[in-house]
């Protein structure tokens, strides 16, 4: 005699598929504009039920919604989850997180004025030369917004300590007259990049010597030697704004006879 029965054997898949996820990804912004551009790249997955061919697969960036595979994202600097999940053929899903962040990378664009010229007064100064001064001649542009414009002296020969560091002005003197003064500006991004311009600034001075007053006008004897300044009224005094040290050059219109009677123009 034979019995029999049945056994029901069910078989199921309640294992999700296995996402992979690349790890952050860093992405610099666009050298006109503060986003970075990111393509949705494809998801692979395992499963070792299903076929691949029936494994459906999807992506999410958290706070902004569902994207595709392929679609360019244009996005701020910070920080975005991307979610990439694979949905089996038995509706098992899986998911991974994918980081992508947003940096400034890109420095500012100067364009500066290649020589400027700088006059020093009667008093032998200068006016300070300042950022805003040269807002006019020079031009900034950066993708993310600048943070700070500064300006220095890469060699200061009027001795002020303040002109070699970074700062908002500079200033000029008579020790600069005659040197090649470089003027170095420093523009900043709120990312911290950084970019620097030259300007070969000439420092000029066009103001002549001054005689504050000459020797008033007098006779002498004509044994006197009219020659010796000594005799005919003492020396000239003569200001300059810069010059410490002068060359006074006299020069006599003499009209004297025989009898050595007549006039010198000094």
């Amino acid at each position: 005699d034979m019995i029999s029965d049945l056994q029901v054997i069910s078989i199921v898949d309640t294992i999700p598929p296995a996402v992979l996820c690349a790890d952050t990804v860093t992405i610099g912004t666009e050298s006109s504009s503060c986003t970075g551009l990111y393509v949705v790249p494809e998801v692979y997955a395992t499963d070792d039920c299903s076929e691949d061919s029936l494994i459906t697969y999807g992506a999410r960036l958290v706070g902004l919604g569902i994207v595709n595979v392929g679609d360019t994202l244009e996005l701020d600097t910070g920080y975005y989850d991307l979610i990439l999940y694979a949905t089996d053929d038995c509706g098992n899903v899986d998911s991974c997180s994918q980081v992508l962040h947003i940096i400034d990378d890109v420095g500012p664009v100067l364009f500066c004025i290649p020589e400027l010229e700088i006059y020093v007064d009667s008093m032998g100064e200068a006016p300070e030369l300042c950022v805003e001064d040269l807002d006019h001649i020079n031009h900034y542009f950066d993708n993310c917004g600048i943070d700070s414009i500064l300006i220095a002296k890469m060699v200061d020969f009027c001795d002020t300590t303040m002109n070699n560091q970074f700062g908002f002005c500079v200033n000029f003197c008579c020790a600069d007259v005659g040197n090649e003064v470089m003027v170095v500006i420093k523009v900043q991004d709120f990312a911290g990049n950084m970019n620097f311009c030259m300007i070969n600034t000439m420092v000029l001075d066009t103001i002549a010597p001054i005689i504050p007053s000459s020797p008033p006008d007098t006779t002498i004897s004509c044994t006197v030697d009219y020659t010796d300044t000594t005799n005919t009224g003492g020396g000239i005094e003569v200001y300059d704004n810069c010059a410490e040290v002068l060359t006074i050059k006299i020069t006599d219109s003499v009209d004297i006879d025989a009898c050595k009677e007549g006039t010198v123009i000094r």
